[in-house]
């Protein structure tokens, strides 16, 4: 018989974190649950450290070929109804799975829940500077729910705090592993065809290091993700608020491209924007923005 959640963990060299993030799923208060972790080629003690746990996971090893395939595997691999996602360097809070199943239980048409993280370091200490830092970004997003559009221009969400119906993928794709960001441009097919519930509690443990993604990293993969859904919103005229889509995707172009210091890119995107929605105040900083030098 399939478990109802696969807590579905890729890894690559964090043999240091791995069983703690393991133990935070074996005190799940939720017990029905499967466990994956594919090890994406770790080249440490990653196998060793796995070793005895062995009986209560499924372990997949494949040799290396970088996160957006390692969860791509996990997603393969899933026997649940749902796959809650946990990044091997992260924990859950024992209460993640009896959340999320029951949300997803109760309402049929959301295709993924999330929640907050709380944030700790490198030692797990707490990081409770991070944490409320984080936990009002999240809130403020969320104010008004969720929608494609309003994700193009404030997506946030950890993978760690993630929970997918599995047929989710099936509908969607898995995550495009051209990208950089893969995760960013999955929820925006998420929220394109099915609703995502943000419940306001904390459900997993981030830890911040200094192999988490930089800045640069994070920007040039929001301008692939919105690269791609520009593509895609030209072959999706059913797209109830595909204009409004089509605008904030090129504002985040613009605020992008202006992170960067490309001005004549950012230029371009800003005024694309603006033609869209010419009362914008929004859009109008965003052109005056990519002119700064």
């Amino acid at each position: 018989m399939s478990a109802v959640v696969t807590a579905a963990i890729p890894t690559y060299n964090r043999a240091r974190y791995i069983a703690g993030a393991l133990e935070s799923v074996l005190a799940q208060t939720f017990g029905d649950y499967e466990v994956v972790v594919v090890d994406d080629g770790s080249t440490d003690d990653t196998e060793r450290v796995l070793e005895p746990y062995r009986e209560r996971i499924r372990y997949v090893r494949q040799p290396n070929a970088g996160r957006s395939a390692a969860r791509n595997r996990c997603i393969r691999e899933a026997r649940g109804r749902f796959v809650s996602f946990l990044d091997s360097d992260d924990r859950w809070l024992p209460h993640k799975l009896e959340s999320h199943v029951r949300a997803l239980e109760s309402r049929p048409r959301v295709g993924m829940v999330h929640g907050h993280v709380d944030v700790i370091d490198e030692q797990d200490r707490p990081r409770d500077d991070l944490t409320a830092y984080h936990h009002r970004l999240w809130s403020h997003a969320h104010r008004d729910g969720v929608t494609y559009a309003g994700y193009i221009l404030e997506c946030r969400c950890f993978s760690s705090a993630t929970t997918f119906r599995r047929d989710v993928f099936d509908r969607i794709g898995l995550y495009d592993e051209s990208l950089a960001l893969d995760d960013y441009e999955l929820y925006l097919r998420v929220a394109l065809d099915f609703e995502i519930e943000f419940r306001e509690e904390s459900v997993a443990l981030y830890r911040y290091h200094g192999e988490n993604m930089n800045p640069r990293e994070l920007t040039l993969g929001q301008i692939q993700g919105a690269e791609k859904h520009l593509r895609l919103l030209a072959q999706r005229p059913d797209v109830a608020d595909r204009e409004l889509a089509s605008r904030n995707l090129h504002a985040m172009l613009a605020r992008s491209y202006n992170v960067l210091g490309d001005q004549r890119r950012a230029r371009t995107h800003a005024l694309r924007a603006l033609r869209a929605d010419p009362l914008g105040v929004e859009m109008a900083r965003r052109v005056a923005a990519s002119f700064v030098r």
